[in-house]
């Protein structure tokens, strides 16, 4: 596996990089508008690196602790043909109260995504290794942070003109629009949603936790089976998760959802 780590050449923690200059490739990649080092990032990426079995792009504060991780892209990639691709569900944790995890990719405006996708529960099942089942949605959310292509796929884009805007800002069309507009996107459906996950490492939805927008319902449920296994508490009140107010902008979720 090679690391790569790409910047602008300006700015950036070169003290934090000497520490791991035996493990990972810095790569310059001097740009007029920094916020466009995504674009050049991802370009890099499927351009030169013909010969990976993935090419896996991740946002700079995104944590794998699942080191099964990339042995389920390939499965994926491999199950479906390669005519999808596979986010993980992102979450960040939450270290005081009684909740654990906080899901911060919620459903966006049913008008927003539909101009990408058309969000369905269900639409696949497979079994990982003959042992773990797992079915998949196709995404009412997309974005993740980061994509996994594989060879295939590369090739593919690599022959391709790749977005450079379209999907909020130079980010989010990196991360996701990237596959987005050439394959359906699929995560793991919910109750599966720990199969492929990654952790935002630098929390950033933790704020709306305990809000509510106006007009949205509430509906808590209890966090503890009578088998003892937890379950799914969609946005609502202080015991839940809260919402994020879509109106203002399309990559708002709605809603979020938490996991004990």
């Amino acid at each position: 596996m090679q690391i790569s780590l790409c910047t602008d050449g300006t700015n950036g923690l070169q003290e934090v990089l000497d520490l791991y200059t035996n493990s990972i490739q810095v790569i310059d990649l001097p740009l007029d508008n920094p916020r466009d080092l995504p674009l050049a990032c991802r370009d890099h990426l499927i351009r030169n690196h013909p010969e990976a079995d993935l090419l896996s792009y991740l946002e700079d504060d995104l944590v794998i602790h699942d080191k099964l991780y990339f042995d389920k892209q390939l499965w994926f990639h491999a199950y479906t043909n390669h005519q999808f691709s596979l986010m993980p569900h992102r979450y960040e944790r939450v270290d005081a109260g009684s909740m654990e995890t906080l899901m911060v990719d919620g459903p966006l405006d049913p008008s927003f995504i539909s101009k990408f996708a058309q969000p369905q529960t269900n639409v696949a099942h497979g079994q990982f290794r003959d042992v773990e089942n797992v079915s998949f949605d196709v995404a009412s959310n997309p974005h993740s942070g980061t994509f996994c292509v594989s060879r295939e796929q590369a090739q593919q884009l690599q022959a391709a003109e790749l977005p450079r805007d379209g999907f909020v800002g130079p980010l989010e069309t990196a991360a996701t629009l990237t596959v987005l507009h050439r394959y359906p996107v699929m995560k793991p459906s919910l109750n599966c949603w720990k199969f492929l996950r990654v952790e935002h490492g630098h929390p950033s939805f933790l704020r709306y936790i305990n809000t509510l927008p106006p007009g949205c319902s509430i509906q808590v449920r209890d966090p503890l089976q009578q088998d003892g296994s937890h379950r799914i508490g969609w946005a609502g009140s202080h015991e839940s998760v809260g919402l994020s107010d879509q109106t203002k902008s399309p990559w708002h979720p709605v809603p979020g959802s938490m996991l004990r």
